[in-house]
């Protein structure tokens, strides 16, 4: 696994810093450990960076016409990013998000991070990649069958999209699992509408594996 990326604070718009995600940026301390934590915790249970290795393994072959390109939406703390540009050291790398880590003087060359929110135009990306990753952004994403439709046409033929998300159960005191609650009803929690949101995105994820 290779080095963690830093974060530096950087200004983003007000509109991006906007409520849609409830975490805290991972520019704060806390939370880019909680990502990398995350990182390694998700290659150990998989023992791999990627599902779908011979697809992905295809893709980023090195001595093709075009130099491969990945780009990882959402990337958090660069931790995946890193790890794929020092394993596939031909390939070009792409981590975005609305408050991407800056890097030292340890970043392979082939790595960048740039500001892009999930949720707007990809339309300057279109035809560009081989692989695309996107892993446990369902929180911040307002329209997440736009954002696959969005993606989608990103890649080049034969491209690669690797989408990673969890399903949360929310517990009561008694350690029995709770029924998802709408809002105005009895029994509902700001939490609920949380994981209610990431149940629609995984669906949807499911949906269009089909």
């Amino acid at each position: 696994m290779s080095a963690v990326a830093t974060a530096a604070p950087i200004s983003i718009e007000p509109r991006k810093a906007d409520r849609l995600y409830a975490l805290p940026a991972p520019t704060t301390t806390g939370e880019r450990s909680r990502l990398n934590t995350q990182h390694r915790a998700l290659f150990l249970t998989h023992g791999s960076l990627y599902s779908a290795p011979e697809h992905v393994e295809r893709m980023l072959a090195p001595g093709q016409a075009h130099t491969p390109i990945i780009a990882d939406v959402g990337c958090g703390s660069g931790a995946w990013s890193l790890d794929m540009a020092q394993i596939f050291p031909h390939a070009e790398v792409i981590g975005m998000d609305i408050n991407p880590p800056s890097v030292d003087a340890d970043t392979p060359p082939n790595c960048k991070f740039v500001t892009h929110d999930a949720n707007d135009d990809f339309t300057e990306y279109k035809n560009m990649f081989s692989v695309v990753h996107m892993r446990a952004i369902d929180a911040g994403v307002r329209d997440y069958k736009q954002l696959l439709d969005k993606v989608a046409q990103t890649l080049i033929p034969g491209g690669v999209l690797l989408l990673s998300s969890g399903q949360l159960v929310l517990y009561s005191e008694n350690k029995t699992p709770m029924p998802f609650v709408e809002e105005g009803q009895e029994g509902w929690t700001a939490v609920q509408t949380i994981l209610g949101h990431q149940e629609r995105c995984l669906r949807l994820v499911v949906s269009h594996a089909r």
